[in-house]
């Protein structure tokens, strides 16, 4: 986590009522989209503006790298292009089909 995610995830737990479910979560994972910082910006600015609401990732990734698999109700930050966060998002629906 960076510190500026870091600081990011704290604001964002502010503008929330104290009782939010959110208070009891650990701080998110922040990543950017993409594979290289303009790609990371474009995708960022597009999920900041509410154009991008869905993304897709392999499940073979994730058990190669023993990631845990995202699931609904989880918190995570978006990154721009130069790793500084845009937008906290909630998943509302994670579906593993076969590709």
């Amino acid at each position: 986590m960076n510190e500026h995610a870091d600081a990011f995830w704290r604001e964002f737990l502010a503008t929330l009522p104290p009782d939010h479910h959110a208070h009891s979560r650990p701080i998110p994972v922040a990543e950017g989209f993409g594979d290289n910082p303009e790609l990371a910006e474009e995708l960022g600015q597009l999920i900041h503006q509410g154009i991008k609401t869905a993304t897709c990732a392999s499940l073979w990734e994730h058990e190669l790298e023993g990631l845990p698999i995202p699931q609904a109700g989880q918190y995570e930050i978006v990154l721009d292009g130069q790793n500084r966060p845009l937008a906290v998002y909630l998943l509302t629906e994670v579906t593993i089909r076969p590709f």
